[in-house]
């Protein structure tokens, strides 16, 4: 009998101390912690975006209307300078094709549309002072930071490889504001129906009341907690309210639409250097 006492208590004891060597499961909140950490530390990246807005109009003279926009593009950057292509398609609206460059607080753009015979226009540039909002909406990487640090809830929901690396799979429940947030900072180039009116624009429906339903998916390297790849899904429905531009189909204002947005974002080249040499015609681009 002793002998079976014995061998239960060694059991234990092996048990325990398999146990004490084994790395408690990580936890989504800390996973949200080290990822908040690795981001801050980040110099450098490059980020490809893929931006889908489907814009309904849901009554009135044009509740037959819908229209998509995509918002694609790749971002090169760093603290202090940035490279960005991006292509804006629309639905009914011709297809656009938007270059810039970001550097000595300076920001240099051109817009291109084949729809447009006028030559002149491919190489006409424009030169303007970099805002502190600009650089946000540019350079993305805020609007992820904030998503993550004001979360409603979090949910670890196991693993993937995402280009070889083995990746967690973090859900976020996100908070309206933060949404609100990034949608904005998608609406590039000045360019789209659904342009928020904190950018000037006269689709004001991108806000915390009219939120309904969002979505967060980041697939984080395991070894460095830097995010590899975000989905993100975002819904507003509401009034328009305030005014239109001259000549919108969408009378009278208080009409209610329903704007989603869906995106897809590829972070890689993490603290690689970024060089790029500004075209001609933008270094030669007036003030």
């Amino acid at each position: 009998m002793k002998k079976v006492w014995y061998s239960l208590a060694a059991v234990l004891i092996l048990g325990l101390t398999a146990c004490a060597g084994r790395p408690a499961p990580l936890e989504s909140q800390q996973l949200v912690a080290r990822t908040v950490a690795a981001l801050e530390k980040v110099r450098s990246y490059t980020l490809d975006t893929d931006v889908v807005n489907t814009y309904k109009v849901l009554s009135g003279p044009a509740s037959n209307v819908t229209t998509t926009c995509e918002w694609q593009g790749t971002r090169n950057i760093d603290l202090a300078n940035q490279a960005m292509s991006l292509s804006v398609t629309i639905t009914g609206g011709g297809n656009w094709t938007v270059e810039r460059y970001v550097t000595g607080g300076w920001d240099y753009a051109n817009a291109r549309s084949p729809s447009i015979t006028n030559t002149n226009i491919t190489d006409f540039w424009v030169k303007n002072g970099e805002s502190d909002r600009m650089w946000t909406a540019d350079a993305q990487l805020p609007y992820y930071l904030e998503l993550l640090r004001t979360a409603n809830q979090t949910v670890l929901s196991g693993s993937y490889t995402i280009r070889g690396t083995d990746c967690y799979i973090l859900s976020l429940t996100p908070s309206a504001q933060a949404m609100v947030d990034w949608t904005i900072g998608q609406e590039q180039a000045g360019i789209g129906p659904s342009l928020d009116s904190l950018h000037d624009g006269g689709v004001p429906v991108v806000r915390a009341d009219a939120y309904r339903t969002g979505s967060v998916l980041l697939w984080i390297d395991k070894a460095t907690y830097l995010p590899l790849e975000v989905r993100i899904d975002a819904d507003f429905s509401g009034d328009l309210g305030g005014g239109l531009p001259a000549g919108a189909a969408y009378a009278p204002t208080t009409n209610p639409v329903d704007s989603a947005f869906t995106g897809v974002m590829t972070f890689w080249n993490y603290n690689k250097p970024v060089k790029f040499a500004l075209p001609p015609w933008a270094a030669a681009a007036p003030v």
